[in-house]
């Protein structure tokens, strides 16, 4: 699997201490164990999960984005991940972390939104929602992140 669109994004590696870089290539691929916190990303990033199938990520009001894969070693010391997992799987996970607008602080009434949008599509199959993807074996999305989410959050006064 490989991530497109951060070309030219800084993010955090947490890897060496979230040390602050940029991203270079066009493609972040995983060789290798990868844990990044990608700051103020466009508001579409695509997984190109193979030749055939794209993951497309189209989100609002969650301007970061963590891009991680556990590898070898940390895979295997996951006690609800296979050893050999990391090989078919890529977590992007858009949030509101450290980029444009974080911390978020709200005060008594206030509230914030944000959306994202998952989608699959598959080649000579067009554009389906995630959900209707979940009996494919390669790069499907955990339920929890799947479909459209919209979250508004409000402070209680105290």
């Amino acid at each position: 699997a490989k991530v497109t669109g951060l070309k030219g994004v800084k993010y955090l590696d947490s890897l060496q201490g979230r040390i602050e870089c940029t991203e270079e290539e066009k493609e972040v691929a995983f060789p290798a164990e990868v844990d990044r916190i990608y700051l103020n990303t466009p508001d579409t990033l695509k997984i190109l999960a193979s030749a055939a199938r794209t993951f497309t990520i189209k989100k609002s009001g969650l301007p970061d984005a963590v891009v991680w894969n556990p590898w070898i070693d940390k895979s295997k010391a996951m006690g609800d991940f296979g050893d050999e997992e990391y090989k078919e799987m890529v977590c992007v996970e858009a949030g509101l972390i450290k980029g444009e607008g974080a911390p978020l602080l709200l005060g008594a009434g206030q509230y914030w939104t944000c959306d994202m949008e998952l989608s699959a599509e598959t080649k000579g199959a067009g554009k389906r929602k995630a959900e209707e993807a979940a009996g494919d074996k390669e790069a499907v999305p955990s339920p929890r992140s799947s479909g459209r989410v919209r979250t508004p959050v409000k402070k209680a006064s105290m």
